[in-house]
């Protein structure tokens, strides 16, 4: 995080492994023997004495994970700058290039930062317009639990040493005093004169200067301080330019292969804080729209790699040392969220760092399905970080929720349907995907009427009123635990009956399929949330979990009138009640109008987000005041969703929900489903051109603003399009 101030820069620092606390077995041992009672007491309408016996006997031990850390913060301060004028900050979002210029004292000063993939380093250029005019002081530090020092070892390296321990306080008064090992270092060079100054560097009498920082963690399995410095040396054998085009050519290889026009280039023109008053007070949103989208794919890039660590809540960005929620991997919601642009917005890679994730979590969510449920295959509850824990933390009304592993699998099922990589589905995808699913039709059970239930679990963080008038949370077989199980065990059944394997498990699945509790409309007309028609204690919940068949699934579409329209009702009830007041939230309903087709409320959402949710720099916001990168990225899917589908129906919709404010607009390298990207044109509202780029040659049905669908020959290219297993 740059912060550009121009007498004091500071930029806070993150590396994606910094965690407290250690892998530990959390799970609960009275699980396994109360489960079986607490499912008994669920199907007798005792609920309150249900989810006493899980608070007591199912939450983890200890209840809470340990959170995601910052390393520290480099500081500069210049002793030559007064007053600034002409002062300019900008973000080149294709470049990733951060800068900050003014002017001072006659002198003309400029700053350039990037975070290099290439080069595993955080790169920071000053330059003076008048030789001799920088002078400033560089410090590398961290609040608690952290040395600097300077390096014997490299020259003109400050260096930042340290364990990242849990928070003081009764939150987490019973983990274990441990974390992560960290270090840092940041060496400068400079055609001045670079002097030691305690734990810190002074340049003096400089024209310009360089600074390169390196960090790493003993998380997985090297000492931290050996693979820092070593990773410095390497960093340091480049040159800045060197370092600037290594940097540049790996961005722009992402950042370039989706643009979004929509007829208005005023974001190149007012500072961004401008637009987004303009458009709050009720302007144009069309500049605002497309720079949003620019920068959602940006913060996916830049915090989401093939061998990273996924995009967390904060996405790498967290300043605190008892961050709100952890920082750490929400996966009721928030983390599959942070992946939903990742297909269609061409950056089908970055789901390589959740499939690596879901392999640590593996192991841990054998273990936590044998010894809390006494079966096999995989779950994962609501939380999980870099310890890969899977067991259900905090409390009943959030944790007691075992569909973390089977959602965030079809993540990788995604992965296959926009790649059509075969291989990636075989080898990556359909392992996961299957122990998911072992682990869910394992513990499905008669509910003594004829359907097969699930369960205890819940409609994320939401909760109901009993009949006698008692909010509640556990349930069996809620709405979401239903859609999910039906969406992973149908792609479950078509992988392996793509392979030609599991043959048995195929026929077991698809008899569980028939009997599973089938979705329900309510007294007010809506898609019921729980496996009865309860009242909501909160109507205008911020989850909007029961409508996860809809979007980001597709089991409830124009071919099931009935729910299609209930779920819509949910939708409106949810809205009418104060819904959508958080910025993922909001960004969800963008996405669910958009699947209903309804362009201008899908547009409506997308201007109370910003007006609402969005920090003058673009950032997310959950109430109070707190960074979520979630609201970013769903938004972003919310766009691309306006924008082009195809759905499980196998139709390319072209412009299925474009507001009636975006008259012209161009869109290049969206990808569909099959291995397709589109680039496409529409002028005063109207559809005017596609081109259809394909690995491989097809036929497909298509569909140009919602007209009668018809088919398109896509003749595909020699070699396949952004491949990437």
């Amino acid at each position: 995080m740059v912060y550009g101030g121009p007498a004091d820069e500071q930029i806070q620092l993150n590396e994606e492994s910094i965690y407290a606390g250690k892998r530990m077995d959390r799970n609960n041992p009275g699980a396994r023997k109360s489960i079986p009672d607490i499912r008994r007491l669920l199907l007798d309408g005792k609920v309150k004495e249900a989810e006493d016996l899980a608070e007591k006997n199912m939450l983890a031990i200890p209840r809470r994970q340990p959170p995601y850390e910052p390393l520290g913060d480099l500081k500069v301060h210049f002793e030559s700058v007064d007053v600034p004028q002409n002062y300019q900050r900008a973000l080149d979002l294709y470049d990733g290039v951060a800068s900050v210029a003014f002017d001072s004292g006659g002198v003309h000063y400029t700053r350039e930062v990037f975070a290099s993939y290439p080069d595993h380093a955080i790169v920071l250029h000053l330059e003076a317009s008048r030789a001799g005019a920088l002078n400033f002081n560089v410090s590398l530090t961290r609040a608690v639990d952290g040395t600097t020092s300077l390096e014997s070892s490299i020259p003109n390296t400050i260096a930042l040493n340290g364990t990242a321990l849990p928070p003081a306080g009764k939150n987490y008064a019973d983990e274990p005093k441990d974390g992560a090992q960290f270090a840092g270092a940041v060496r400068i060079y400079s055609d001045g004169k670079v002097l030691p100054a305690g734990s810190s560097y002074q340049v003096r009498d400089a024209k310009e200067a360089t600074l390169i920082l390196t960090a790493a963690t003993n998380v997985w399995g090297l000492d931290a301080g050996q693979r820092c410095r070593q990773l410095l040396r390497d960093a340091t054998t480049h040159q800045y330019p060197d370092l600037l085009a290594r940097h540049k050519a790996d961005f722009r290889a992402l950042a370039t292969r989706v643009s979004l026009s929509l007829g208005d280039d005023l974001a190149n023109t007012i500072p961004t804080d401008e637009l987004l008053s303009k458009t709050a007070a009720g302007g144009d949103d069309r500049a605002l729209v497309a720079l949003y989208f620019a920068f959602g794919r940006y913060l996916l890039q830049s915090s989401s790699r093939e061998d990273s660590m996924p995009a967390n809540l904060q996405g790498k960005w967290n300043e605190k040392f008892d961050p709100s929620w952890g920082s750490k991997y929400t996966i009721n919601i928030n983390t599959e969220m942070n992946y939903w642009p990742a297909e269609v917005c061409n950056l089908g890679e970055t789901v390589d760092a959740l499939y690596h994730l879901l392999m640590r979590m593996q192991a841990n969510g054998q273990d936590t399905a044998h010894k809390m449920y006494g079966t096999n295959g995989f779950v994962a509850h609501h939380n999980t970080d870099i310890w890969a824990d899977t067991q259900p933390i905090d409390g009943v009304p959030s944790g007691i929720w075992p569909m973390g592993a089977a959602w965030l699998s079809l993540s990788l099922y995604d992965h296959y349907e926009y790649s059509g990589d075969l291989l990636y589905l075989r080898e990556r995808a359909y392992p996961l995907m299957r122990n998911a699913a072992e682990f869910i039709l394992n513990n499905l059970f008669d509910d003594g009427k004829g359907h097969l239930v699930s369960g205890p679990s819940l409609s994320p963080e939401n909760r109901y009123f009993t009949p006698d008038h008692l909010k509640a949370s556990l349930d069996l077989s809620p709405t979401m635990d239903v859609e999910i199980t039906t969406a992973l065990f149908r792609r479950v059944i078509d992988a392996a009956t793509k392979q030609h394997v599991d043959a048995p498990l195929v026929e077991e699945l698809q008899t569980a399929l028939k009997k599973l509790m089938p979705l329900q409309v309510g007294h007010y007309g809506q898609l019921q949330e729980w496996r009865n028609d309860y009242e909501e204690a909160e109507p205008g919940h911020r989850h909007l979990s029961h409508l996860f068949a809809v979007y980001p699934s597709n089991e409830i579409n124009e071919t099931t009138p009935e729910l299609f329209k209930a779920a819509r009702v949910s939708l409106e009830r949810r809205l009418a009640n104060g819904g959508g007041g958080t910025g993922w939230s909001r960004a969800w309903v963008v996405c669910l109008w958009a699947t209903f087709g309804e362009a201008d409320k899908a547009d409506e959402s997308l201007r109370v987000l910003f007006s609402k949710s969005t920090w003058p720099n673009l950032f997310d916001l959950h109430p109070p005041e707190i960074f979520q990168i979630d609201g970013n990225l769903g938004a972003t899917a919310g766009i691309a969703r306006m924008l082009i589908d195809r759905s499980n129906t196998g139709v390319l919709r072209l412009l299925p929900a474009l507001p009636s404010t975006w008259k012209d607009g161009k869109v290049t390298g969206l990808r569909a489903k099959g291995g397709i990207t589109v680039d496409m044109e529409w002028k005063d509202g109207k559809f005017v051109r596609a081109i259809l780029h394909s690995a491989h040659p097809l036929e497909i049905q298509v569909s140009e603003q919602n007209s009668p669908v018809f088919t398109m020959k896509v003749p595909g290219l020699l070699r396949p399009v952004n491949e990437h297993f």
